[in-house]
């Protein structure tokens, strides 16, 4: 009974601090699930980047942050990023280089802004969020950048092409000044791997820009690969853009380089949002939310005011509604099972395709509609998010303007102020009666979940939590000691149903200050032991896979959540759903007389089990209890002759019969 009593005490979690399991963001799972990562610009070292530009006279307005100021230089900006990056929880980041004028490693200089030395600002900003253990990186070549840095260091015009027939190029302009400085620059603990192999993913080499492509881009990638080993001592993946290697002026010979893993087709206007292409069992693809040429908008182009040069963002033909143009590359990637998709581009303001929090426009419905469309993908499990209060897609404030001056938003009310310490970040202070902070369609597996807040208050504060629109029960906030002392109580527990809901935080009194929200699911893990097999049900590296029980000992993939609506007590009768390590879920196929497999994304009626004592009794269950699981269509989950699972019983037998295990989340 000791897990039962652990999961009582939850109702009074307002009386003490949470404790910190609770409020500690744990990393996503993509074991058997496509990888999302996302290409994430770091070229804005001006606000006014990020807002507007002039094009052949024509002032061009851009979807504006809604973060400010919007200036890659100060450390703000980097921790803003990561912050949006948490909540969006992206498994991989995808950071790019353009390489560096010289061999000084503190010569932040290159074309384009993006010499990845300057990475060593990222680094530190995932260091302050505590977030080194969420995210790996991976490295993106923008190979025609390297065109300038080749004609610098050869002394060539300014307008002239990369000979790739040119080793010396390969060493002193590839290797030494575009790859090298981003893996010495990212430390080596968070470099995406596949099969413990860093990946590098590589942009088009156009004949416009590069020249002598045939046979010598393979030795090119040869020399990186062989350079890379003797540096790290591993070799890399290649991802490579598929016209590499099948354009007939360019490398056909491309793939017969050993470390080629898969070729990217990218997306293009105006009809083709994503692209997904598999090579040699590799599928690697490309979705864009939206995007336009920003030549477009200049009258000196012949891209001005051309359609072909746009992708809305309400599907390609303009029917739908924000959003759905990213669902359908998002979707894709379920449909082709990729294996790496890279998203363009998090912050990329200037082609309309960004990620980040902005300032709702035409193409944007509220500031975190993307990066929460994102999580829908990367995050099937929930078990953990943080919300940051400074970054509400909604808000009530009964002052005009910022109380703090123009701190964190760019327009609005909201009051916020900067944070002290070395963590940096924002709170909203100053929070008066009645004033609302809101975020819009969080996503939630089903199940039961903890809601504690981060705040600081010199007084004790009566706050609630509604969850579209239904509140929780009020709670008295206790005084932390001041308004710089930060602590965190909780605003409640719930059940949550499968789905998007909005999360609003009230406050009844005035006086605190709100760091974050958090969301921590807390379900029990359930294990099933086959009664007629005496081994344990396992979903096989999860997705897709029919279940099976011979398994003799517990491991991730044995371990299923029990997303039940009793506050996580679990008891006979109850109609739960059953995720798997990655968070799919258990679905009766076959209208609920197939089998029994983990490959389900969204919950329905065949996703549904009714837990039966096979004595027949009732109440909470306890480890060591005998259960059945009853489908939809009343048919019984069962262990076939083979050991694989169906749900075919009609009755309750030894092979209907499962010994339950219990653990938390």
């Amino acid at each position: 009974m000791a897990f039962i009593s652990s999961l009582c005490c939850i109702v009074n979690e307002a009386t003490a601090q949470v404790p910190s399991a609770d409020v500690t963001l744990q990393p996503v799972i993509t074991q058997n699930l496509p990888v999302f990562t996302s290409l994430t610009g770091y070229a804005y070292l001006n606000d006014n980047d990020a807002v507007s530009t002039n094009l052949g006279g024509t002032q061009v307005y851009y979807d504006a942050p809604l973060y400010y100021p919007f200036n890659a230089n100060t450390p703000g900006w980097w921790d803003n990023l990561v912050a949006e990056q948490i909540q969006g929880r992206l498994p991989v980041v995808l950071m790019p280089t353009r390489g560096a004028w010289t061999l000084d490693p503190a010569d932040m200089t290159g074309p384009g802004e993006l010499n990845p030395r300057r990475l060593t600002a990222y680094t530190a900003a995932l260091a302050r969020a505590n977030a080194t253990s969420l995210f790996k990186v991976a490295c993106f070549v923008d190979s025609p950048a390297m065109v300038s840095i080749y004609n610098r260091v050869y002394d060539l015009p300014t307008d002239g092409k990369m000979d790739l027939s040119n080793p010396a190029g390969w060493e002193d302009v590839v290797w030494l000044r575009t790859v090298k400085p981003w893996f010495d620059t990212v430390p080596s603990t968070l470099w995406y791997r596949i099969n413990n192999r860093p990946v590098i993913q590589w942009w088009g080499m156009h004949p416009g820009r590069f020249s002598n492509h045939y046979g010598n881009a393979r030795q090119m990638l040869q020399h990186i690969s062989d350079a890379f080993n003797t540096a790290y001592g591993v070799r890399p993946y290649f991802i490579i853009p598929d016209d590499l290697y099948t354009a007939s002026n360019q490398d056909g010979t491309v793939v017969d380089q050993p470390d080629v893993l898969g070729l990217n087709g990218w997306f293009g206007p105006p009809i083709r949002p994503y692209s997904y292409i598999a090579w040699d069992n590799f599928i690697s693809g490309c979705a864009v939310p939206g995007f336009i040429n920003p030549n477009f908008f200049n009258p000196t182009s012949d891209k001005y005011g051309n359609p072909n040069q746009v992708i809305p963002a309400n599907k390609i033909d303009g029917s739908g509604v924000n959003g759905d143009t990213l669902i359908e590359g998002l979707e894709q990637a379920v449909n082709f099972r990729a294996h790496f998709t890279l998203l363009e581009g998090w912050n990329d303001v200037r082609e309309w395709a960004g990620f980040y929090r902005a300032i709702p426009t035409p193409r944007i419905s509220f500031p975190s509609q993307y990066m929460n469309l994102v999580r829908q993908y990367t995050d099937l499990r929930t078990v953990t998010l943080r919300l940051e209060a400074e970054g509400a897609d909604q808000y009530f404030d009964t002052t005009a303007g910022n109380s703090n001056g123009q701190v964190f938003r760019r327009t609005g009310d909201l009051d916020v102020r900067t944070l002290s310490g070395s963590q940096g970040g924002w709170a909203v202070n100053d929070i008066a009666v009645n004033e609302w902070i809101q975020f819009n369609k969080i996503y939630f597996s089903p199940g039961n979940y903890k809601f504690p807040v981060r705040y600081a208050s010199a007084t004790p504060v009566q706050a609630r939590l509604r969850i579209n629109g239904t509140a929780l029960a009020t709670v008295t906030l206790p005084a932390t000691g001041g308004t710089e002392a930060f602590s965190t109580y909780s605003l409640g527990v719930s059940p949550v149903t499968w789905g998007v809901k909005d999360l609003r935080v009230e406050f009844l009194t005035a006086g605190a200050h709100v760091d974050w929200l958090f969301v921590k699911k807390y379900d029990p893990m359930m294990t099933l032991r086959s009664v007629s097999t005496n081994s344990y049900v396992c979903a096989e590296l999860g997705g897709d896979n029919i279940l099976i029980a011979n398994r003799a000992a517990i491991g991730a993939w044995e371990r299923f959540s029990a997303n039940g609506v009793n506050g996580g007590v679990l008891s006979a009768n109850d109609v739960i759903s059953l995720q798997s390590y990655n968070g799919l879920l258990l679905c009766a196929e076959g209208g609920g007389s197939g089998v029994l497999a983990a490959n389900r994304r969204r919950e329905g009626g065949w996703e549904k089990f009714t837990l039966v004592k096979a004595d027949g009794g009732s109440g909470a269950l306890v480890a060591g209890d005998v259960i059945a699981l009853r489908s939809a269509n009343g048919r019984y989950v069962t262990v076939a002759s083979d050991s694989r699972l169906n749900v075919t019983g009609t009755a309750i037998g030894d092979a209907q019969k499962f010994t339950i295990g219990f653990g938390q989340q």
